[in-house]
């Protein structure tokens, strides 16, 4: 499957015959140009519906005639194909197995049941439409985790009314076109190594994303979606950028795209969403899975971040507040990020260990600071990731406490 700029090609008969009768297109397709034999003599005319007949006599000519079939692009096919992904999509929105998605949509029932409409109008282009569909098709995991994506922004932007024209499509089109530029590899399936390299596959995304004709809100909102800190211990992955430039879609000629003033308040609300949703994946991605716990560790990393100041409260506390039945834990580790956040030469206070922190340490040792606690040092024996993988982990050794865990015992 080809997508241009003009819409939908295939250049075997295998591929046009799975896509025809995929998508129930048998006696509904049409090809913008004729099919014809090496004789030159038409097998198939243009713009004329392709009938059963017709594919079962070409797939009696293998050798014989050109396949290149270029798809007519009318509604009727457009509306098979936004319906198709639409009924791949819902069922990751119903799962129960995505507790985040769960308890993001779960209050917005008529949302979900407008749910084909709303794919349906997010693809405003036939191009982006295409994109999904083939994606869907040949890359389906990656699909899938692009669709994660998309549903985790646009769930956290519905906790709020926003006056944003067409905010909720930008949020969807957007998370999907975060790591697009990771699409055409198996990259996506591994935590990234270290900031730089998100930086680096932000804007290549954004490069994508503006090839396509995203609006320009959603374009610099990818790009500056950035995590500051954000690491994997351990990591051994090499992302080879030649191989990510080679994406089709960072070949793709821009065609202008948006030349509007940017919407500074829609940009706003996209970056922190996407940031969101690259947070909560991310992490994902580095939990031990067989935890029963991980949605609350999830939760907790990312309440603990919130209050830490790398998420707007604005749009984190809607979030925070679907998730009640871990309100406890919530309310403990706010608490002992607010203790952290009192310490003068931040970010040295290190409570430990979180959430249910009982000790806080001096990380950066400052002995001059006046909350320096002289003779009660704390030995850390293996390291300790920081809490959402943010920043630097707590090395082993002999670390000074600091007066502040006081605090500790009245939270």
């Amino acid at each position: 499957m080809i997508i241009t700029s003009n819409g939908i090609e295939f250049t075997n008969l295998k591929e046009f015959s799975k896509f025809t009768y995929d998508n129930g297109l048998v006696g509904v397709i049409q090809l913008t140009e004729p099919i014809k034999d090496n004789g030159g003599n038409i097998l198939i005319k243009e713009m004329v519906s392709v009938k059963e007949t017709a594919i079962k006599k070409l797939e009696n000519l293998d050798g014989q005639f050109t396949p290149l079939f270029k798809v007519n692009l009318n509604d009727d096919l457009i509306n098979r194909l936004s319906l198709a992904i639409s009924k791949r999509i819902l069922p990751q929105i119903e799962s129960a197995k995505n507790l985040f998605l769960k308890h993001l949509f779960e209050h917005n029932s008529s949302f979900i049941n407008n749910f084909a409409s709303f794919i349906k109008n997010s693809f405003y282009e036939t191009k982006i439409l295409l994109i999904f569909y083939r994606l869907m098709v040949e890359r389906p995991e990656y699909f899938d985790y692009g669709i994660d994506n998309a549903l985790t922004c646009l769930g956290t932007v519905i906790q709020k009314s926003h006056q944003v024209k067409f905010i909720h499509r930008h949020a969807f089109l957007g998370g999907f076109f975060l790591d697009i530029a990771l699409s055409e590899t198996d990259y996506f399936k591994f935590p990234y190594p270290q900031e730089s390299d998100l930086i680096q596959v932000s804007k290549l995304s954004g490069i994508a994303a503006a090839n396509v004709g995203l609006s320009k809100e959603i374009v610099v909102s990818i790009e500056n979606s950035n995590i500051p800190g954000i690491y994997t211990e351990g990591s051994t992955l090499t992302i080879d950028y030649e191989t990510l430039e080679k994406n089709p879609l960072l070949k793709m000629s821009s065609e202008g795209g948006d030349s509007g003033e940017i919407d500074m308040e829609a940009e706003q609300i996209l970056t922190e969403s996407f940031k969101i949703s690259r947070f909560i994946k991310e992490t994902y991605k580095k939990m031990d899975k067989s935890k029963d716990d991980v949605a609350e560790q999830l939760l907790v990393m990312f309440t603990y971040n919130t209050e830490k100041g790398v998420f707007l409260k604005e749009y984190a506390y809607p979030i925070i507040a679907r998730f009640k039945e871990f309100q406890a834990t919530v309310n403990k580790v706010r608490k002992v990020a607010s203790i952290e956040n009192k310490c003068p030469h931040q970010p040295s206070a290190w409570a430990y260990p979180k959430p249910k922190s009982t000790q806080i340490l001096c990380k950066n040792r400052i002995y001059e600071c006046k909350y320096f606690v002289g003779g009660w040092d704390i030995n850390i024996v293996s390291a300790q990731s920081s809490f959402g993988y943010l920043g630097t982990p707590l090395n082993p050794g002999s670390y000074p406490k600091c007066k502040l865990e006081k605090e500790l015992d009245n939270s």
